[in-house]
């Protein structure tokens, strides 16, 4: 049928022209008309152009393959390429074709990278392009007939990379992944779009948001007159990554900001109007806490002809009051210059609360505040010398902070402040050309204010707060506790007291906003009639004087008196630590105290009397004892110590106590006639505390110990040289676990007790020397010589600390005893004269 015959034909030829289209191009050389297309390209461009390589293809539209498209720059502005592409599709438009000429209806490139230089002079390199294209007449890119003018292409680009310039400084920021798109919208306005993702070169950064650009840009016959019309979103920053991206670290701050800006008019009279939400802000280290929001609106003016941002006025709304910007700053892109004003109207002081909880890591979680901020201040810059100037003050009245820490609440007068100018130095040749070298930063003063801290007398706070950092000020009469509590309240590390009395306080909190820093506090305290309460020690502390000094170096405490009246013990001293030591870094103190009694000192310290061990170091209970992270060292005297009815006389020691282990080497005294020197160490990590001792006792007199034991056992002088290990918390415990040896030395004395068959009087010796072995409370002599006026014998057997006696005192092989019964009562009996033979054999 013809109809069916027509279709067939039809189809066929469409066939055939597929055909063609895939099998003809690799025959065609395009690469013949290399030369004039880049002819025209840099006849058009006003540019030099390098193409490695053209390929013709005629699917799915006829058009052009480009290889390695290269585009120099104005030598002016750069000696790098303004754009480099490894691929470029440049399609033909069809309807262009049937008349006879190449028309280019899109320019697609893959990848390309484009440097956008701005020189010295304030002139960007793509402006002379853009006066290039504006007088080269052009159809609209989507007119849908062609006429004699050639239509715009349009121009398009994919994951491509815009690098910035400023002079021959190429600039880490940079747009990567980058879609963008540019065409001629009508006759005498350009359209165009970006989305790109703002980068570093330098860093790594993964959440500086999505950048969205899409607006028009007019034709004129000057350039700072040309119609602009712009729209810029930034959506899903993240804080941390796009303050990295803006000052190259990132600056510890965290949530999402949402941006819009618009912008209307030509570059010489230029309408500006932005918005910006910040969601979930907060330090990077505080997590815990509601979401908070704050958003602003501006708007302003550019006046291109003077660089000159003019009639800004921003407004953020902050509860039921809000923060104005308004004024002009000139010389954007050279010597700024300011004319602004700064107002905040009711803002409740519930809001700066809640700011300062996510911005301050150590303020407690239910830190609030009642008031409200009124505030006026202007940014000038001065006349004569071009630099900023600061000035105005303002108030938060009512103030009432709340927290449990704080009970009752913290009532604030009017907390009135002003901007400070301190004035530079005068410049000497030196500093004369470097005016900013000399520059002395601006203050917002605190002025002073009286506060009633419970001290009988109000305090006087004072401060200032610039830039760089703050320091805030205490002088007066103060509660302890109640100073302590309105520091932990206000972010400042103190220790949290359980005490009663006052203290008159110099003391300064200041540091830097950088890093987050934390207050160093700096000052003198002086302490009189203080009653501490310390988990661990079951009696109160008073502390009759002290006097801390506080540096940047270090902590001292001069003059120290302290007492604890119901266990009889009083210390005088002083104590330091370094500030700017590793955590755990030791207490160094030198004590003294008259008397020391260990009975008083297990009452005070004993887990009987005393719910929570002062050694222990783990357990259940929420509040650790006041020894359990105490590291320290120092030397402790004492008059007396007595344990139990021993006193012991000018007695020294050099004490080291850290994680949970306690050290006393060079341990002297005088001690029962005689002297003592010797290392005591203490171990209380484990289940039950372990204690070990070595030392020397020299000259101690027999009779001074039986008189202490109630029996005068024995006369003369015994030096002994001990080792013994023990374990336990109570004396059976100690007394069953002790072992060690003891080497001893007893000379010119007798034994009440001990009569020897046929001697009519107690035996004395003239020296007894040997060794003893401890253990399981048994006191055995392996071998000892005692030496008498009758002969010297050797002493073998035991004795028990329940002072049971079982020894053999043997002369020769004739003579012999058998000592048995109790010290009290001893029982000698002469040993068989086999006995006696066999305890002498070798």
């Amino acid at each position: 049928m013809p109809g069916q015959s027509k279709r067939r034909r039809l189809a066929l030829g469409l066939a055939a022209t597929a055909l063609a289209a895939l099998l003809l191009p690799p025959y065609v050389n395009a690469n013949r008309f290399k030369g004039r297309l880049v002819a025209a390209m840099e006849a058009a461009l006003g540019r030099s152009v390098r193409v490695d390589e053209i390929r013709l293809h005629l699917l799915p539209r006829p058009g052009f393959d480009l290889r390695n498209l290269v585009i120099g720059d104005d030598p002016a502005f750069s000696a790098e390429p303004m754009l480099r592409a490894d691929e470029v599709t440049a399609a033909l438009r069809l309807t262009s074709l049937w008349r006879g000429r190449l028309e280019i209806a899109q320019l697609s490139l893959d990848s390309p990278s484009l440097n956008l230089v701005r020189s010295p002079e304030g002139r960007w390199n793509l402006e002379a392009l853009m006066a290039r294209a504006a007088e080269t007449p052009s159809a609209p890119t989507a007119l849908p007939r062609p006429e004699s003018r050639p239509r715009f292409p349009y121009i398009e680009a994919e994951n491509g990379r815009i690098n910035f310039k400023l002079g021959q400084e190429k600039k880490a920021l940079a747009l990567a992944d980058a879609d963008f798109a540019l065409w001629l919208e009508s006759e005498k306005e350009w359209g165009m779009r970006l989305e790109a993702r703002p980068v570093r070169t330098d860093m790594n950064l993964g959440d500086t948001g999505e950048l969205r650009i899409a607006g028009t840009l007019g034709r004129a016959a000057a350039p700072g007159e040309r119609p602009l019309r712009l729209s810029v979103r930034l959506e899903k920053a993240q804080l941390g990554q796009l303050s990295a991206l803006i000052w190259g670290r990132d600056r510890g701050w965290r949530g999402a900001l949402d941006a819009r800006a618009s912008f209307a008019g030509t570059p010489n009279h230029l309408r500006l109007g932005a918005e910006a939400e910040l969601r979930d802000f907060r330090r990077y280290d505080i997590v815990a806490g509601e979401g908070l929001r704050g958003r602003v609106r501006c708007s302003a003016a550019y006046r291109g002809a003077s660089d000159t941002l003019s009639d800004v006025d921003c407004l953020a709304p902050v509860g039921e009051g809000d923060i104005a910007v308004r004024g002009m700053v000139g010389g954007l892109f050279g010597e700024r210059r300011y004319d602004l004003s700064l107002a905040a109207r009711g803002v409740p002081a519930a809001s700066l609360a809640q700011v300062l909880r996510r911005a301050k890591r150590d303020l407690p979680g239910d830190f609030a505040a009642a008031g409200e901020l009124n505030a006026a201040f202007t940014l000038r810059s001065s006349e004569e010398s071009g630099l900023p100037s600061w000035a105005g003050g303002g108030s938060i009245a009512g103030l009432r902070v709340r927290s449990a820490l704080l009970d009752p609440e913290l009532s604030v007068p009017d907390v009135r402040f002003l901007v400070e100018n301190p004035a530079p130095p005068k410049p000497t040749l030196r500093t004369r050309a470097a005016r900013t070298d000399i520059v002395s930063e601006p203050r917002l003063s605190l002025q002073p204010l009286l506060m009633n801290l419970g001290g009988g007398a109000p305090v006087e706070v004072a401060g200032f707060f610039s830039a760089s950092g703050y320091r805030v000020s205490v002088r007066g009469m103060a509660d302890i506790t109640r100073l302590t509590r309105v520091a932990r309240a206000f972010g400042v590390e103190a220790p949290l007291l359980d005490a009663s009395g006052s203290a008159r306080v110099d003391l300064a909190a200041a540091g830097p906003w950088a890093e987050f820093a934390p207050a160093t506090v700096t000052g003198t305290a002086q302490v009189r009639r203080v009653t501490l309460r310390l988990s661990g020690i079951a009696e109160p502390v008073e502390v009759s004087a002290a006097d801390l000094r506080l540096s940047p170096e270090t902590v001292e405490l001069r003059h120290l008196a302290l007492s604890v009246p119901a266990a009889r013990l009083s210390l005088t001293g002083e104590a330091s630590r370094s500030r700017n030591c590793e955590p755990g870094c030791p207490v160094r103190f030198t004590l003294h105290a008259p008397d020391i009694a260990f009975d008083e000192l297990n009452r005070l310290l004993n887990p009987q009397v005393h719910q929570r061990r002062w050694f222990q170091f783990g357990g259940q209970r929420e509040e650790p004892s006041v020894f359990s992270d105490l590291s320290a060292q120092g030397r402790i005297t004492a008059g007396r110590v007595l344990i139990k009815s021993v006193a012991a006389q000018r007695v020294s020691v050099t004490a080291r106590l850290a994680g949970g282990r306690l050290e006393l080497e060079e341990l002297r005294g005088e001690l029962l006639g005689g002297r003592h020197e010797g290392v005591w160490h203490a171990d209380f990590t484990g289940p039950q505390p372990l204690y070990s001792a070595a030392g020397r006792l020299t000259g101690i007199a027999l009779e001074q110990v039986g008189r202490l034991m109630h029996d005068p056992w024995a006369t003369g002088h015994v030096s002994a040289r001990y080792e013994l290990t023990t374990a336990g918390s109570a004396a059976p415990a100690l007394v069953q676990s002790a072992s060690g040896e003891v080497e001893f030395d007893w000379r010119d004395g007798a034994m009440a007790r001990l009569l020897l068959p046929a001697s009519p009087a107690p035996m004395r010796l003239r020296r007894f020397t040997g060794k003893l072995a401890l253990r399981d409370g048994i006191l055995t002599f392996p071998e000892a010589q005692l030496e008498t006026a009758g002969g010297t014998y050797t002493v073998t057997g035991t004795a028990s600390l329940a002072r049971q006696l079982d020894l053999r005192l043997v002369r020769d092989e004739a003579h012999g005893f058998a000592v048995t019964g109790t010290l009290a009562a001893p029982r000698v009996a002469p040993l068989p004269v086999p006995a006696t033979r066999a305890a002498v054999l070798p």
